[in-house]
C-alpha cells in the first residue's frame, strides 16, 4: 500500500493515475498477504485516501473506492484506462 501511495503522490495531476496506483497496490496486498493483506489494504487504503485528499485534493471517497476495487480483484488498468502513465 505504501508503494501505491508514493506512486499516487508522484503521479501527474491526473486523479485517474493516482487511483489506478492505489487500486493496483490494494490488489497486490491481497494477493501477497491473503487475510493480513485484506487488513493492510483496508487500513492502508483509509490512510492513503486521507493523505491524498490533503496533498493532492483528491476526494477521499474516490481514492478509497479505488482501493476497494483492487481488493475486489477488479482490472485496475481497465477501470482506470484514462491513465496514460508508463508503469
Amino acid at each position: 500500500m505504501l508503494r501505491g501511495y508514493v506512486k499516487s503522490v508522484l503521479s501527474s495531476d491526473d486523479d485517474q493515475c493516482a487511483q489506478r496506483h492505489l487500486c493496483e497496490s490494494s490488489k497486490e496486498a491481497i494477493r501477497e498477504g491473503r487475510e493480513l493483506g485484506y487488513i493492510v489494504s483496508q487500513v492502508g487504503g483509509y490512510a492513503s485516501s486521507y493523505l491524498l485528499q490533503q496533498q493532492k485534493s483528491i476526494p477521499s471517497t474516490s481514492s478509497y473506492e479505488a482501493v476497494r476495487k483492487g481488493r475486489n480483484n477488479e482490472d485496475c488498468a481497465k477501470v482506470y484506462s484514462n491513465c496514460n502513465e508508463a508503469e
